[in-house]
């Protein structure tokens, strides 16, 4: 333990130039007795310090003394290694930095610790792209803004949000204080300042970046996972604002978790099962009964996306909302199943197959909504 924080000593003298006894202490988590004790150990050992007293005083190192320890023990250099190893953060423009970086932490660390340290970044592979699809490939600008945040200049950026695209509106120039950038799976975002207050960007959808000659202004107390978090909430709530009561035959509830809980949120529903249920099943799914059925609250996007989701449970999963609904889950089901009847119906039988289909489906709705 006393060796470890030798060395701890030596390499926040050589990083901070100056500290004094109390402020090593409170890094350390030890006392100021044991810090003045190590660090008259160190002198004794030959280590080059000294002290000067008086207000701004404290401990340095001989200028232009350098220790070669790296301060590592073997865990510490295995875990860097498989971290920036493996990984590396590929399009931030750091590769080269990294592999240099831990070729010096490599030539630093003592004769029997360098082959396990080399040997242990084959034991990590790390493949963000999903089954089925393509390879990730790291943003066109995201390099770019992570030079501009290192140097910490402003910056002028190019972006068109969803909706701007959705509503067919150019992309705009805005300028803004990086902050910095958060990885959420395989997309990118940059979290920067602007004049209408904090803002998350995806960096795909950003289509130029300038360097301005200004600093950004950072505020003193920035704290970048609290602006994460609270963008992050932001975006949930909007993406899972549409709640639906479901129930589900219990045979396939292990399948609808799989396959929602990958696209949305489902949890137990909340409050009491609604009194006027059994008159919103409609009447075919009725007759079959739902005793027994386990019931659940998902969350979608929309009334549209919920449809698409459940429709390849058919009848396995009861839609359970106020009837009559022009824009709601049942709505869009019964437009699904119609479009469904009318493409893959025997030739020759479509239209009378529809007609049958939409006929049923007339019914089921006029005696869902009869008082």
């Amino acid at each position: 333990m006393r060796a470890s924080r030798l060395i701890a000593i030596i390499m926040l003298l050589q990083a901070h130039e100056q500290l004094t006894a109390g402020e090593i202490a409170g890094r350390l988590g030890v006392s100021d007795r044991t810090v003045r004790r190590d660090l008259d150990v160190l002198g004794e050992l030959g280590v080059p310090l000294y002290s000067e007293r008086g207000h701004g005083g404290g401990w340095r190192l001989v200028h232009g003394w350098r220790s070669d320890l790296s301060g590592l023990t073997a865990d510490e250099a295995h875990g860097l290694f498989l971290v920036a190893g493996s990984a590396g953060r590929p399009g931030l423009g750091l590769e080269p930095a990294v592999d240099s970086a831990l070729r010096k932490l490599l030539a630093a660390l003592p004769a029997a610790t360098r082959p396990d340290a080399e040997a242990v970044t084959a034991t990590l592979l790390v493949d963000p792209g999903r089954w089925g699809g393509h390879a990730v490939t790291p943003p066109a600008q995201l390099a770019v803004l992570a030079g501009i945040l290192r140097a910490g200049h402003r910056a002028r950026v190019r972006y068109a949000g969803r909706a701007a695209r959705a509503a067919g509106e150019p992309a705009r120039d805005r300028d803004v204080d990086p902050y910095g950038l958060v990885q959420k799976g395989d997309v990118w975002y940059l979290v920067a300042g602007t004049d209408a207050g904090p803002r998350t960007l995806r960096v795909s959808r950003i289509e130029s970046v300038t360097k301005l000659d200004e600093p950004a202004h950072r505020p003193a107390d920035l704290d970048l996972p609290a602006l994460w978090a609270q963008s992050r909430r932001a975006v949930e709530e909007r993406m899972w604002a549409y709640r639906v009561r479901l129930r589900a035959d219990p045979a396939i509830v292990p399948i609808l978790l799989g396959v929602l809980g990958a696209r949305g949120r489902l949890e137990p529903p909340a409050g009491p099962p609604s009194r006027a249920g059994a008159e919103h099943v409609p009447a075919a799914i009725a007759r079959q009964g739902t005793a027994g059925w386990t019931a659940l609250c998902a969350s979608f996007p929309s009334a549209a996306v919920a449809a698409a989701d459940l429709a390849g449970f058919g009848a396995r999963v009861v839609v359970d909302e106020s009837p009559g609904q022009p824009d709601g889950v049942a709505a869009h089901l019964r437009r699904i199943a119609t479009e469904l009847l009318a493409q893959y119906s025997p030739r020759g039988t479509a239209d009378d197959t529809q007609s049958r289909a939409a006929s049923s489906l007339e019914a089921d709705d006029r005696q869902e909504t009869t008082p």
